[in-house]
């Protein structure tokens, strides 16, 4: 259980760097995609530990799986500044889903040995830990400052006066008690693999914003057919 605790944080950030990296290098949709459908991996890494899917989890990954498919295939949907992602970054963004994968599976069993809440603590306490003592200083180099509140370079500027309500608020309130909370504590009720199908809800929220930011041009046909079927799969789970 204690390793489990100390090893879900990073594999946490890892996954979050995994959407970062995909957000800004492909369109949000397919960023998104590929960092959320580790809910076929979840059916994988049960099938080679011999775990025997059941009949209506093979339908549900199968309609997913063919809308995932078709959403890529949106000759429409591009980025406003023309860039275009590589197989290395849909590849990157991949691996990361797979990761997310055994976080979601590790959390499945931690959910019934940890209150929720106590557990999200640990987790977040452990993963900003991780954040400011290993990546930012390994990713920033001299410009990083530990103590301080500088709103781009501090280990805490999540707490600059210019940005504490947006931060705190905003982000934390949208991202942290209705996002990791709410999966978290949906685990309690679902297997893993339902809890991270719902994820797959996400790429096409993620789209609309990005279109309504003008990151990404507004998608096409094959997007919207694409989400249907995400959906109709994540029902016949």
């Amino acid at each position: 259980m204690v390793l489990g605790v100390l090893l879900n944080p990073a594999i946490q950030l890892i996954w979050n760097y995994g959407l970062f990296y995909g957000s800004t290098h492909l369109i949000q949709s397919h960023s998104y995609v590929c960092n959320t459908m580790f809910c076929i991996f979840i059916v994988l890494i049960g099938y080679c530990r011999c775990m025997k899917p059941l009949k209506a989890e093979l339908v549900g990954l199968f309609i997913t799986t063919v809308g995932v498919i078709v959403m890529f295939s949106d000759p429409e949907a591009a980025r406003t500044d023309g860039q275009k992602g590589s197989l290395l970054v849909y590849s990157f963004c991949l691996f990361c889903a797979f990761l997310a994968a055994f976080f979601m599976l590790i959390n499945s069993f931690l959910v019934t040995q940890v209150p929720v809440f106590t557990l999200l603590l640990l987790q977040a306490s452990i993963s900003f830990t991780y954040l400011v003592v290993l990546v930012l200083p390994l990713t920033l180099g001299d410009q990083y400052k530990f103590w301080s509140t500088d709103k781009y370079w501090g280990a805490f500027g999540f707490l600059n006066k210019e940005q504490l309500v947006e931060g705190l608020l905003a982000y934390g309130l949208s991202t942290g008690l209705f996002g990791n909370t709410g999966y978290l504590a949906c685990l309690l009720f679902y297997p893993p693999v339902v809890v991270s199908a719902f994820y797959l809800i996400e790429p096409i929220v993620s789209q609309l914003i990005g279109s309504a930011m003008g990151i990404d041009r507004f998608p096409g046909a094959c997007t919207w057919v694409g989400t249907f079927c995400v959906i109709l799969g994540i029902l016949a789970l």
